[in-house]
Order: C-alpha cells, then structure tokens, then sequence
C-alpha cells in the first residue's frame, strides 16, 4: 500500500497506481515542486518528461506509473498500432517513467558531440496550453540513418468517461500521428 511504501521511503522507487489517488493532477504537480526544490530552480523552468523504454536519464526525481490503460488502439511499449477486430476496446499498457526537468536550451544538440555509433537522443519540444513540453526518446540509428521516430501526445484521463483530464503523455507512433486522432486514442488511470 502507499502508507507502507510511504513509511519505508520506497514511495517513488516501486511502480506506483495513480489510480489509486483522489488527485493524480495534483500528486505530478507536487513531484513538480519537489524537482524544483531538490535543484534550486522555479517551477516554471521545469518540462514534462515521459519515456516508455527507460527511465528519464536527466531526471533527478521520476516516478514508474503502471496501470495504465489505452482506447483507440494498441501499444506495446515500442510503438502503437490498430486495434483488430477482435481486439478489446481497451487495453493495459506497459509501465511508464514520468519526472520534470530542466527545460534544455532551444540551441541545445545532443548529438553534436556524440559518435555515431551510439543510440541518438532527439529531443522535440511541443507546445501545451499550459507549459512547454519535451520528450526525449531512444532512436536505435546506425550512422546513415536519418529518419526519426514520430510520436503524439496523448490525453492521460482519470478514468474512461473521459471527464477529468490528468496530463499528457507522448507515445511512439510512426509516420502518421492524426491516424490515432481520428481513432480517439486516448490513456486512461482506470476503466469505468
């Protein structure tokens, strides 16, 4: 249970059920604050970060969210893909990393000093009504490679009547993200 994780100073490194909370928004937003106080900067500074592969390298404080739910379509931790025929209209996704971090520098590369050898990390920023965004993901890419993977914020809702909305979570999606628009992809804390 939480109390017990809570009492044990293990809350944040188990994969935590926000479904289990009155107030997911506000739990993120108090990790928010924590962030902020743990490197001496203001909130407002800060960036959401979500990766499904890894935990978030430039993260001081990051939770694993589990439990997890998808409508529209399928993912695998890797990319998403349609739902068959026989598909469930929902279904669990794998556990996600979530954390704040500094907002990087608009000039900033990370690959401009990096061999080619190594995986690449892309860095693309998105606007959101009420902060700016990053996610930073994984490209395996060898040293012709030049294609980047796509990916689309989806709404992260308390539950599946699509009321209250929590954040926005990014997820790999190929080359055609309004595919998943049209399909209504959306995340879910809980199933009603």
């Amino acid at each position: 249970s939480w109390i017990e994780r809570a009492n044990r100073q293990a809350l944040l490194s188990d994969i935590l059920d926000l479904s289990e909370l009155f107030h997911p928004d506000t739990f993120l937003n108090a990790l928010r604050q924590e962030t902020a106080r743990s490197i001496g900067c203001s909130m407002d500074s800060l960036v959401f970060l979500s990766s499904w592969r890894s935990p978030v390298a430039q993260a001081k404080i990051q939770v694993k969210v589990g439990g997890l739910q998808l409508e529209g379509c399928r993912f695998d931790g890797v990319h998403l893909s349609e739902n068959q025929h026989d598909s469930p209209s929902v279904s669990a996704v794998p556990a996600c990393h979530m954390a704040w971090a500094p907002q990087l520098p608009s000039d900033f590369s990370l690959n401009s000093s990096r061999p080619q050898s190594e995986p690449q990390e892309n860095i693309d920023f998105r606007h959101h009504p009420w902060k700016w965004t990053i996610q930073i993901f994984l490209e395996s890419s060898t040293a012709d490679s030049t294609d980047s993977e796509e990916s689309i914020w989806l709404p992260l809702y308390t539950s599946s009547e699509r009321v209250k909305l929590v954040t926005h979570v990014s997820l790999p999606c190929g080359a055609n993200p309004n595919q998943w628009i049209q399909a209504g992809a959306a995340l879910f804390l809980k199933q009603q």
